[in-house]
């Protein structure tokens, strides 16, 4: 199975869902925070406590699916396609 935590995406800093900038900024990279802005994964706001930011549900739903595991019907699924039938699909 491939591991996924390497992508900010699944960083530990976005399992709070919310948060300051600043709080994230000491445990993620600039770019990396800047890159899930512009895939509209986490949005910013400024509010009064400073700038902000928040998982998007799209976020959500991303960063579900890189930390779930894979049930035995996708693993057959999948071996079935790339064995039988030669198909090699990546999204």
């Amino acid at each position: 199975m491939t591991d996924y935590t390497h992508l900010p995406i699944c960083n530990d800093a976005l399992k709070v869902k919310r948060g300051k900038v600043s709080d994230l900024r000491q445990s993620m990279l600039e770019s990396d925070i800047r890159a899930l802005e512009l895939q509209g994964f986490i949005k910013n706001a400024i509010s009064n406590d400073g700038l902000t930011w928040s998982l998007t549900k799209r976020g959500e739903e991303v960063r579900d699916y890189f930390l779930s595991k894979r049930s035995r019907f996708a693993k057959v699924a999948d071996w079935t396609l790339r064995n039988i039938f030669r198909m090699n699909i990546v999204i």
